[in-house]
């Protein structure tokens, strides 16, 4: 079909469409309606601009072209994107230090118990003097149950990386959502146990009631809503491009 051809097949197909359209309507023909044509017929031969500017032409019509917002939707789809790595980012970091670092329970400052050790500050030398802790039943789940929450928040991020570079249009982050949250849940059962099962973790130390949770226990639980947040966040977030 040469592009003459072309053009007035589109009109022949655009005069019957109005004309139907204004029937059904009974004469209330609005632009939606017309844009709608064009539409069709752009999806046919992939020259939409041009046909809005023949129609015009022949049939008096004055035509104007709704572009979408596409910049706008790439700048939001951007904002997204930067706004959840680095919740992800921060939220791991958190996750990592509540799971190394030497403070879930503290004694006036100067002792203190985390997951794997016991220390004490030595004022003669100025250092921390630290001792495995001893194993119980509970502490080992506590110690298992963080390291696979770190993990979990880890391999969600590096899935989510190559989903980014290798996931076609439209798809969505089911898998890296999943392991978020499953980090999320992990987390908060091993900080459920250590909350109602403390006196059996550090039975063998120093009095609980001279002592308070410490820092890396508080992180764990601010990590348990933050990994349940962004893992909600990639089920629901959609490749846009």
């Amino acid at each position: 079909m040469s592009a003459e051809e072309e053009r007035l097949f589109c009109l022949f197909l655009w005069d019957n469409s109005f004309a139907f359209l204004k029937q059904q309507s009974k004469g209330g023909l609005c632009e939606d309606d017309a844009l709608t044509i064009l539409d069709a017929l752009g999806m046919l031969t992939g020259r939409r601009a041009d046909l809005a500017s023949e129609i015009s032409k022949a049939t008096g019509y004055t035509i104007v072209l709704k572009t979408k917002p596409r910049k706008l939707k790439s700048r939001k789809m951007a904002y997204l994107l930067m706004f959840v790595t680095l919740l992800h980012l921060i939220t791991l970091a958190m996750l990592f230090i509540a799971t190394m670092e030497k403070s879930w329970w503290v004694w006036d400052g100067m002792e203190n118990s985390d997951l794997w050790y016991n220390c004490r500050f030595d004022n003669a030398t100025g250092t921390w003097l630290c001792s495995s802790s001893k194993e119980t039943e509970w502490l080992q789940a506590v110690q298992v149950l963080m390291v696979l929450a770190v993990v979990f928040s880890s391999v969600s991020f590096l899935v989510f990386l190559g989903q980014l570079f290798t996931m076609s249009r439209g798809g969505l982050f089911y898998f890296t959502g999943l392991c978020q949250i499953f980090g999320g849940l992990t987390a908060f059962t091993a900080a459920l146990i250590y909350t109602l099962h403390n006196k059996e973790i550090l039975q063998d130390l120093r009095e609980l009631e001279l002592g308070h949770f410490g820092y890396c226990f508080f992180l764990a639980w601010v990590c348990v809503p933050l990994l349940l947040l962004s893992g909600v966040i990639y089920i629901h977030l959609r490749k846009k491009e």
